[in-house]
């Protein structure tokens, strides 16, 4: 009769601290370099992407009242040539008829092909769902698609990702005049990518 050979009590002990140990090695070393090495690739589409939104943006004119996309000849703020006051800043955003209706009311989603000037752009861009988890108090502006000129990309290209856009009055660059304290708009862009990471961008229109 043949004798069957097979692992001894003390061999499958060995056998299984060595696995654990190694199990212990791929998940503390390993592993998270794998989930690392994604960073770089959503680093570089998250500055695509904003550049993509700053080449829409900064096309448009510095304020409502300000360019020659509104015809006028001035600058907001220059009051003493008959120009109207920069808009403010509370009052950022789409203007009349620069939004899509949603049956009988205008929506928050931005008409980008009827938005002038730099501060329509302010709110969230991406899933709408998402937004209102991420940026409850700004208003959605409708998918991230809008701006990059993509038509014919599927959403699912920016699964879990969203831009916001916050446009203000940055006075830190202004030139000593007490007449026209509306010099600049800083641009600001947060492209938020889920578990890889959220990368801010900035940029300025002046009012010229």
């Amino acid at each position: 009769m043949r004798r069957q050979s097979g692992f001894t009590l003390i061999e499958g002990i060995v056998a299984m601290v060595l696995l654990s140990i190694a199990m212990v090695t791929l998940s503390s070393f390993l592993f998270p370099q794998a989930e690392q090495s994604a960073r770089p690739y959503y680093q570089a589409r998250a500055a695509a992407i904003a550049n993509a939104f700053y080449n829409t943006i900064l096309s448009r004119q510095f304020d409502e009242n300000s360019g020659l996309l509104t015809d006028n000849t001035v600058r907001c703020d220059e009051t003493a040539f008959g120009a109207a006051k920069c808009t403010d800043e509370a009052k950022f955003g789409p203007d009349s008829g620069e939004t899509y209706r949603d049956g009988e009311s205008a929506s928050s989603r931005l008409n980008v092909a009827a938005a002038n000037d730099v501060d329509d752009f302010e709110g969230c861009w991406g899933d709408r769902a998402l937004c209102a988890t991420r940026y409850s108090q700004q208003p959605w502006r409708g998918p991230i698609e809008s701006l990059l000129h993509s038509d014919g990309e599927s959403t699912d290209s920016y699964l879990n990702m969203t831009v916001d856009v916050a446009v203000g009055y940055d006075a830190s660059m202004n030139t000593p005049s007490p007449d026209y304290p509306h010099q600049h708009k800083r641009i600001t862009l947060q492209v938020d990518t889920g578990r890889h990471g959220t990368y801010d961008f900035s940029a300025f229109r002046s009012n010229y």
